[in-house]
């Protein structure tokens, strides 16, 4: 067994900044450079040393098997002050526990009115939308994912004014998150603008949270979303009510966790099915079969097969660029023994992007995955993670995108603006610097105010 200094060192290391700066500059092609390094990589930023992990076998070890060993580390605890006891933070005993009262919010028999929100927004924005209208995607996909959110959460406790703040805020935040994941623990808390545009936007965030909560405790008004489910819940340990720093801490969880992945993913959806025209018309084919111009339901969100397995392999793509976790006691990975203490991490996107698992990883193939869209090896395919932290939220957000995608599709085709080149940047999932696309009428047809063909 090796010990954790004989691990190798990922190249291009730079005196006091380590590889942060490579990792800042160009973290997709880093990442996935790490495998050809070692099973276990040493990866230096500032004074902290990152072991990043490149392995499926012993990612699934840090995720499932040997979970007990690991706990958030650093990078999570310099989030607490904007997520605090939320689910994204907190740990073991504690987490279990919030986890299991808030379950029932995100069963599946939920679903159903969670989808009719998803649905009727997909089918109000894509019907505002008319023949060759040019359309900033990426925008438009951020919007209609915070405003599904807000409803699940708050119903109509926000008017647009509310909703285009809360998007605001809720995008500084994350990715003042992000900077804090690959910037040297000495600069995440010096007084830069990056971090007073962070802490202004944290506590802008905390305050209209808090704000919702007073007025619904003194109007309840008998609504039936997340936020209500998060009022009514009691301690197990005391019966009390949970009080309102811990509701807030979840709803603010939920909107970090929740909008700009899923915006995210559904902007490079419609970027590959404009880039990939075989695929596209084999989901226009079902979508049409399925669900015409009618609302989505859970029946068509469970009967659209090939688009499900679609999403699969651009969630496969586009994925979750960096995790960390810390050891709690000794570990062994990969015949490489950890201290206590050392800080773990791995990629999504690198794991996702592995040939040996995934061949011909950059080819985007809804057929590698069988139908029913289970993949070949269940512990290689992580888009919400796994073991006791995997998203709480998945089934909500797998719905949200399948709804969106349908109700879009339905209606139209967005190609991208001519001359137009994409470049991804940096985000918690690699994103596109811009998404201007062109929108053409479905087999010339246009909708009426009742929904139907002409």
């Amino acid at each position: 067994m090796s010990s954790a200094t004989a691990t190798p060192l990922a190249p291009g290391r730079l005196p006091l900044l380590g590889h942060a700066w490579r990792l800042w500059r160009d973290p997709m092609e880093f990442v996935l450079g790490l495998r050809t390094v070692g099973k276990v990589v040493r990866v230096g930023l500032g004074r902290m040393t990152l072991y990043f992990a490149t392995d499926p076998d012993l990612v699934h070890q840090i995720l499932v098997t040997q979970a007990g060993s690991f706990e958030r580390g650093t990078i999570f605890q310099r989030a607490g002050a904007v997520f605090g006891d939320g689910l994204v933070i907190s740990e073991g005993e504690r987490h279990r526990v919030d986890r299991r009262m808030m379950q029932p919010g995100f069963h599946r028999t939920q679903l159903g009115d969670y989808v009719t929100i998803m649905s009727d927004n997909a089918r109000e924005l894509a019907e505002s939308w008319h023949p060759r209208d040019h359309v900033d995607l990426d925008e438009a996909m951020y919007h209609l994912a915070i405003t599904n959110l807000t409803e699940a959460l708050f119903s109509h406790g926000l008017d647009r004014a509310g909703t285009r703040e809360l998007a605001r805020v809720v995008r500084v935040v994350g990715q003042g998150a992000l900077l804090r994941a690959v910037l040297p623990p000495s600069l995440s808390d010096a007084p830069l603008p990056l971090n007073r545009r962070f802490a202004a936007a944290a506590d802008a965030l905390h305050a209209t949270i808090d704000r919702i909560i007073a007025e619904r405790r003194a109007d309840p008004g008998g609504r039936q979303d997340l936020l209500a489910l998060l009022l009514a819940l009691r301690d197990p340990a005391t019966g009390r009510a949970m009080d309102d720093s811990w509701i807030r801490d979840q709803a603010v969880t939920m909107l970090n966790a929740g909008v700009e992945t899923t915006a995210t993913t559904l902007t490079w959806a419609f970027h590959e099915l404009a880039r990939h025209p075989d695929v596209r018309e084999r989901i226009e084919e079902e979508v049409d079969a399925v669900v015409g111009l009618g609302p989505v339901g859970p029946e068509q969100v469970a009967a659209l097969d090939y688009t499900d397995r679609f999403l699969k392999e651009v969630t496969r793509l586009h994925s979750f660029l960096l995790f960390i976790r810390r050891a709690t006691a000794p570990v062994n990975l990969g015949g490489i023994r950890l201290p206590a203490g050392a800080e773990v991490a791995y990629s999504l996107y690198a794991l996702h992007r592995d040939p040996e698992v995934f061949p011909d990883p950059d080819r985007l193939d809804p057929d590698r995955w069988p139908s029913g869209g289970r993949p070949v090896r269940r512990d290689s395919f992580l888009p919400f993670s796994a073991g006791v932290h995997k998203c709480i939220g998945d089934t909500f957000a797998w719905a949200e995108l399948i709804t969106a995608l349908a109700a879009v599709t339905a209606r139209h085709r967005l190609d991208l603006s001519p001359g137009t080149t994409i470049h991804t940047r940096p985000a918690v999932v690699p994103k596109p610097d811009k998404m201007p696309m062109i929108v053409s009428p479905r087999h010339g047809r246009a909708t009426t105010d009742h929904g139907a063909a002409t």
